[in-house]
């Protein structure tokens, strides 16, 4: 096995485990291991600081994009995708298995599958009666603004799937975190598109950057 790491960062991970690795450690670590090429802790450091030294901002980019921005190869930056999205599905399951009691809760439940797109894309939750998930698709994919979201595609799948309750999220690319007209509009059909078949939409939120915005916290569901 050749992982190309220096000696210090190879016995602190064997004697302590991997949380005693900085970020650009453990980036050594995957970019690294049966690579082509040999990447030195200062070269990682160079390429995080084109990213402000921070992994969510890593994370939005594109493989293709990593490709044409940095010195890393094909290999390296799928890897890193693929690391980015392993990361993203862990945390799909642990949110799947909580009850959903606030706001606070529902928020976790799209945290990881909207802070980090450079487009837009809408995903629906739908609860059973205890307000457990049981499924989390994404309906809707579009550009940097906006999507289109087939209502009564979502008000079908919630029949289908016997659901009591519908959470709905979508993000804005552009950072801003208020909701347009359009978003206003939209719940408004899903909630009268639900009610008739007595589902509740209970939250819509838009996710912008680090920020959340709740229509439930607001009052306006």
């Amino acid at each position: 096995m050749n992982m190309n790491l220096n000696t210090d960062v190879r016995m602190r991970h064997k004697l302590h485990g991997r949380r005693v690795l900085s970020d650009i450690e453990l980036l050594q670590v995957v970019l690294n291991y049966r690579g082509n090429r040999k990447f030195e802790l200062s070269d990682l450091q160079k390429l995080m600081n084109r990213f402000d030294g921070r992994l969510d901002e890593f994370s939005r980019y594109e493989p293709q994009e990593l490709i044409v921005e940095s010195d890393l190869g094909e290999s390296q930056a799928l890897l890193l995708d693929a690391v980015w999205e392993l990361a993203n599905r862990k945390w799909a399951f642990k949110s799947s298995k909580i009850p959903i009691r606030n706001s606070q809760d529902a928020k976790k439940i799209f945290s990881h599958l909207l802070v980090d797109l450079n487009h837009e894309e809408f995903y629906v939750a739908y609860l059973n009666r205890a307000n457990k998930i049981i499924e989390t698709p994404c309906i809707s994919r579009g550009g940097v603004s906006s999507t289109v979201v087939d209502v009564r595609m979502l008000v079908k799948k919630a029949i289908l799937l016997q659901a009591s309750n519908v959470i709905v999220a979508h993000n804005h690319p552009s950072g801003n975190l208020q909701p347009s007209e359009e978003d206003r509009k939209l719940t408004e059909q899903i909630i009268k598109g639900l009610a008739y078949f007595d589902i509740h939409l209970i939250d819509h939120l838009i996710y912008a950057g680090n920020q959340v915005l709740s229509f439930s916290d607001q009052g306006w569901i």
